[in-house]
């Protein structure tokens, strides 16, 4: 599994029922002409933001796994594209909301 991945595999293993995990930074999709588009580009130990994007189909199913596997846990995408993957659509705990949706209900 991937970082992202395992992060909040962990998350869902350690929060109790009902409990939320909210996904900020998980783009899931490529930049301008399919190149990298992560916060950590062109960073040390990272890849250049001219490197090709990795096959994200891997994550969405990943991450999808882990959801089903909790299904008592909401998880909720932060985007302001409010969109979730395709594959996502079919599940009952996830949800996409904007950033200033985010700030609005969640930040103290």
């Amino acid at each position: 599994l991937d970082t992202g991945t395992n992060a909040i595999k962990l998350a869902s293993e350690h929060l109790p029922e009902g409990g939320v995990i909210y996904m900020l930074g998980f783009d899931m999709k490529a930049g301008k002409e399919g190149k990298n588009n992560n916060i950590y580009k062109d960073t040390k130990c990272y890849s250049s933001s001219d490197s090709e994007m990795r096959n994200t189909d891997k994550w969405i199913n990943e991450i999808r796994t882990v959801m089903k596997i909790h299904p008592f846990i909401s998880y909720c995408r932060v985007d302001n594209t409010k969109n979730l993957p395709e594959e996502w659509n079919d599940l009952h705990n996830v949800e996409c909301i904007s950033y200033e949706e985010f700030e609005y209900n969640c930040v103290v």
